[in-house]
């Protein structure tokens, strides 16, 4: 679509006006609460004295803080900020913030078009995530983190305060940032780190140095402080050390107990990154601590590592080199083992036959075990599911073929590539103050559908080599063969620990509340929403963009009260919102 955008004077009165949020119900209401229904995010604010009304606004993120009464959420649209309640939505408190690069990114300015104009892939390597962390000894100190800014407010989001950290133009995103003990603040981009011992007003900045990486080959991926060795772990990737190669040692590792020689792995520093010692761990983990211990979860999926295979199949080019020329009998094995994953299989941590590490001290040697502490599992699960590194778009889409059939295959990788890498995880988990666990899953039609489409597609598009990894390979999902009518997951709930699951709500009534047109949410609707409210803009559009059809799957569950917080994500291969739903669970 070409836009034609005029700034006027009159629109830039919008950077003045006061916006509420909610203002039509509490989103609690009493006469509404036998249902799902959206969050209530309507707003409605002044310019030059004309009242303006809207009804959606854009989700970015969502955070409850432990006091159990005050919620953060941020958006994008109609401005950039965040927004605080504390009586379940009935009033808002709201920061803006003005940002060349984030303005520039949710299309508030005219130079957005411009950079990515006819480059898909360019939108997709440039996508931000939202992430809240918190101090552990001052509830009201919180940061929050998007592209290459850190906001952090000292006094429970009543203000907030933006920081970019990093300034070199190709590797200044944010990837996480750790509050360790006098809340000393730690981030980290992917070959930096910075450190402020006041809360965010100073800070000292170093490459990441460490030998045998060259400061331009090290890629960081995850990190914890223990404040018992008052240290701080960090998995490090080495660029030249491929993730085909690293999803075989990392199997080798935990499974079969092989002696992994990657110059990646995990390191720990006790000085803010001025040195840092490696431990004995050689492929990249996630990790977290718990009763005492520190655990290690692999980052790549391992389900067709474990899977059961036959002889004839083991001895395939299939199996032997990812070639997948023509459609083989042996393949069939494949197929019914992509067809047969179900939620525990599409797990970065199974609850069955996994395996996981933990030590005490960072020179020990770690235990790899098999973990049946589903509380424990779920740990890992919540550090894995919105991991950076994995949900990396240009991991997917700008990676060579390559010879390792578990890697290139596997269903986990094969979901993340055919939803347009716009969801969180194919099984999305959260848990309640109580101990009962709430989990997304894909819905068993759906996930037949799209593994038939899928296969049949790659086959259709790469002709000879299917999967094969080229910058021209575009995979998405079609929404329109979506057999759910728009709502393509069940939402189910465990009250034994993950032993058995029960459907807390009718998949059919929740499709109807998030799509109550039965269009899978066509572009026009967002564009009448959104797009052409946008601030600071005239817009006159040409074209027929806006008939394009989104593909809708959740990207986050949390449970707040009584209630399921469901944040699903509305999106085709260049663009995607964001909308909260409520569903009670009890």
């Amino acid at each position: 679509m070409k836009k034609v955008v005029l700034f006027t004077a009159f629109f830039l009165a919008l950077s003045c006006s006061t916006f509420e949020f909610g203002v039509k119900s509490n989103m609690f209401e009493e006469k509404k609460s036998e249902g799902i229904r959206e969050y209530n995010l309507n707003y409605q604010y002044r310019i030059m004295g004309f009242l303006i009304k809207g009804e959606k606004s854009v989700v970015e993120g969502f955070w409850a803080h432990p006091d159990g009464a005050t919620q953060f959420i941020f958006i994008s649209f109609p401005k950039i900020g965040i927004l605080k309640t504390t009586d379940n939505g009935e009033t808002f408190t709201s920061n803006f913030f003005r940002i060349s690069s984030i303005d520039r990114h949710f299309g508030y300015s005219s130079e957005e078009k411009n950079e990515n104009a006819g480059n898909a892939f360019t939108q997709i390597n440039n996508r931000l995530t939202v992430k809240f962390f918190q101090s552990p000894d001052n509830l009201d100190r919180i940061i929050v983190s998007l592209g290459d800014y850190i906001f952090i407010t000292e006094d429970r989001g009543e203000k907030w305060a933006s920081k970019r950290i990093f300034y070199d133009t190709d590797k200044s995103r944010v990837i996480d940032v750790l509050i360790t003990k006098n809340d000393t603040i730690v981030v980290f981009s992917e070959n930096k780190v910075s450190f402020s011992t006041d809360f965010g007003k100073k800070w000292k900045t170093s490459y990441i140095k460490i030998g045998g990486f060259n400061i331009f080959s090290i890629k960081y991926i995850a990190g914890l402080y223990d404040e018992s060795n008052d240290a701080i772990f960090a998995s490090f990737i080495h660029k030249e050390e491929t993730d085909a190669e690293l999803s075989k040692n990392s199997y080798e590792y935990f499974y079969n107990g092989s002696n992994i020689k990657n110059t990646g792995g995990v390191y720990y520093t006790k000085d803010f990154g001025a040195n840092w010692t490696k431990t004995a761990i050689n492929v990249p983990v996630v990790l977290w601590k718990n009763n005492g211990q520190i655990y290690g979860a692999s980052i790549y999926p391992t389900s067709l590592y474990r899977g059961a295979f036959s002889d004839d199949f083991k001895n395939s080019n299939f199996y032997k080199k990812a070639e997948f020329k023509k459609m083989l009998k042996t393949h069939n094995e494949y197929l019914d083992f992509f067809l047969a994953s179900n939620a525990d299989g599409l797990s970065l941590i199974p609850k069955t036959n996994n395996r996981i590490l933990r030590f005490r001290l960072p020179d020990d040697k770690p235990e790899i075990f098999e973990e049946t502490n589903f509380d424990n599992i779920y740990i890992g699960l919540s550090l894995l599911q919105n991991l950076d590194y994995i949900q990396a778009d240009k991991n997917l889409y700008y990676s060579k073929k390559t010879e390792n059939f578990f890697y290139e295959y596997d269903p986990y990788r094969m979901f993340k590539l055919w939803t347009g890498a716009q969801t969180g995880a194919p099984v999305i988990i959260s848990r309640d103050e109580s101990g009962d666990y709430y989990r997304i899953r894909p819905d068993d039609k759906y996930w037949d559908s799209f593994v038939k489409y899928s296969i049949e597609h790659q086959i259709r598009i790469n002709n000879i080599n299917p999967f094969l990894k080229n910058s021209g390979d575009i995979e998405f999902f079609d929404p329109a063969r979506d057999p759910t009518n728009g709502f393509p997951v069940v939402i189910e709930k465990s009250a034994d620990k993950g032993e058995s699951w029960s459907a807390i709500a009718d998949s059919k009534l929740i499709g109807n509340i998030i799509d109550p047109l039965g269009n899978k949410r066509s572009g026009f609707y967002w564009y009448k929403n959104v797009e052409q409210k946008k601030s600071f803009k005239l817009q006159l559009s040409f074209g027929f963009d806006q008939g394009i059809s989104f593909f809708q799957y959740p990207f986050d569950i949390e449970i707040l009260h009584n209630n399921a917080i469901l944040i699903t994500n509305y999106f085709t291969l260049s663009a995607s919102y964001k909308d909260m739903y409520i569903i009670p669970i009890k």
